[in-house]
């Protein structure tokens, strides 16, 4: 998808959508844009917005109020943060690994623009999601899936009193599925032949990741892990 073309005002389309579901994250842009302080992947799609939008509407999206978070762990591979929505109530995003955001899923969002629209999520949807978040994990890459739904909670709800199940229970229910980002985290140079020179004396490596199987076995192959 060519972010470029996107508006950070247009809630309609889905490269759109997708790109401000992406960089509402915990990463931080320093200084003009040249400089950023998060994990791999979120820095990774906060570059993809300054690439796209430029430092200041990027900056404008991660300023929007964080009324509740679930932040990214080990355990539950999703973050989820709600928001006020400028034409009214909440906006609800949900991000992290497809098989745990498609789980809280009730719908998808298909189409662009004013063709674009919201139907219930078939079991053949689901299908096509897990095909193209494997073939995107067999050429390396980390995949994360985008979700959404707006909600309309009154003004003096108390988001703190939140529990954790109280939230699964109800803000991440009936959730939108948006689509998938594949991005791509390179090896640095020289690992490769490193790899290789191990195995020619003998050495066993071993790889320790924390990506989706599927990803590991493709970065393994990629550096002569595994044949």
């Amino acid at each position: 998808t060519d972010f470029s073309k996107t508006d950070p005002a247009d809630k309609n389309t889905l490269p759109s959508k997708m790109l401000r579901g992406g960089i509402r994250n915990n990463a931080t842009v320093i200084g003009k844009g040249n400089k950023f302080i998060g994990s791999p992947t979120e820095v990774a799609m906060m570059k993809a917005g300054v690439e796209a939008w430029g430092v200041k509407r990027v900056k404008d999206v991660m300023d929007n109020a964080t009324l509740y978070e679930i932040p990214f762990d080990s355990a539950n591979k999703y973050m989820f943060v709600a928001e006020p929505y400028d034409e009214g109530g909440q906006l609800f995003s949900l991000k992290g690994a497809p098989e745990r955001v498609t789980v809280f899923c009730k719908y998808a969002y298909v189409g662009q623009g004013g063709q674009g629209g919201i139907v219930p999520m078939t079991p053949e949807m689901q299908e096509v999601i897990v095909a193209e978040a494997k073939t995107l994990m067999g050429q390396a890459k980390r995949v994360l899936g985008i979700a959404e739904r707006r909600a309309n909670y009154p003004a003096d709800f108390n988001w703190d009193s939140a529990t954790a199940d109280f939230a699964k229970e109800n803000f991440l229910c009936d959730m939108v599925f948006i689509g998938l980002f594949g991005i791509q985290d390179p090896p640095k140079p020289g690992v490769k032949q490193a790899v290789e020179d191990c195995h020619a004396a003998g050495v066993r490596v071993v790889m320790i990741t924390g990506d989706h199987p599927d990803t590991g076995v493709a970065i393994a192959r990629e550096i002569s892990i595994i044949p």
